[in-house]
């Protein structure tokens, strides 16, 4: 999804940034994880913290709009590759 909000010439960096948001996710979630087992919390309260967290990315791409077309083109690709020499 990512790949295809952002304009050609953005791509990669997105795609970097929504890795490194999801890699500090998964650092933060376990770490929270473990404090909620030590605080032995009720399942009413386990399921309210790790309720609300993954409610704001729903609600965010809820609104994401993917690019205009002019944006989804990329740059054509030569026959003979990226050295562009024929032989």
């Amino acid at each position: 999804m990512v790949v295809n909000s952002y304009p050609v010439q953005a791509r990669s960096t997105m795609v970097g940034l929504a890795f490194a948001v999801g890699r500090v996710g998964s650092i933060v979630a376990a770490s929270l994880g473990g404090r909620l087992a030590a605080a032995e919390l009720g399942p009413r309260w386990n399921f309210w913290v790790w309720i609300l967290p993954m409610l704001v990315p729903a609600f965010v791409l809820a609104f994401v709009r993917p690019a205009r077309p002019e944006h989804q083109t990329a740059v054509p690709a030569t026959r003979a590759g990226a050295g562009g020499r024929t032989g």
